[in-house]
């Protein structure tokens, strides 16, 4: 749900929508960001899972399984180091919590990483990007990413390559096999 290209730090993203889709403050975040920037102990840039299994549950205390953390940690692990960027466990939490539908945090995370939020599109590269951190997160076997793009511009675009924001949302939200998974794990 998150772009390998376009890699926006935490003190870029939209702190008063992640309070609202969190059982966390601003502040809170702010604290964390801080102590992650200054605390090698704390895991500094390199978290590992070990570290990540323990925040979720100080954060997050009976809010998650061990299977839906394993998941997490996996999905945005973008590069498979075993290690998570303080923006990839703070996409992790805001997936894992329940202080608002699964919808809205995931509409969260995919407009802090869209390369194109502020022209209120999505292009296909990220698109297709985020189908697959779906069908991974959610243990998706028969849904193709590409196949879901196509699906989705030939419903709603006019150009193959891009679609808005809210055109990509609601194909989410209306396509039978994610929202059905999305609304299990609300």
């Amino acid at each position: 749900m998150g772009n390998r290209t376009y890699r926006p730090r935490f003190t870029e993203w939209d702190l008063d929508s992640l309070e609202k889709v969190t059982t966390l403050s601003k502040q809170q975040y702010l604290r964390l960001y801080h102590q992650y920037q200054n605390n090698q102990a704390w895991g500094g840039q390199n978290m590992d899972e070990k570290t990540f299994f323990q925040k979720c549950n100080e954060m997050l205390p009976g809010e998650q399984t061990k299977r839906e953390s394993d998941r997490a940690f996996s999905t945005f692990d973008y590069n498979k180091s075993g290690k998570l960027s303080f923006e990839e466990f703070v996409s992790a939490i805001v997936v894992l919590n329940k202080g608002s539908t699964a919808f809205d945090r995931i509409a969260y995370v995919i407009d802090q990483f869209n390369p194109n939020k502020n022209d209120n599109v999505v292009e296909e590269s990220y698109g297709t990007l985020v189908f697959d951190r779906l069908n991974q997160y959610y243990e998706i076997n028969d849904v193709d990413p590409v196949s879901s793009w196509s699906e989705l511009v030939n419903t709603c675009a006019s150009n193959p390559n891009r679609v808005s924001r809210d055109e990509f949302l609601t194909f989410i939200a209306g396509h039978p096999i994610y929202i059905t998974h999305i609304r299990y794990h609300t």
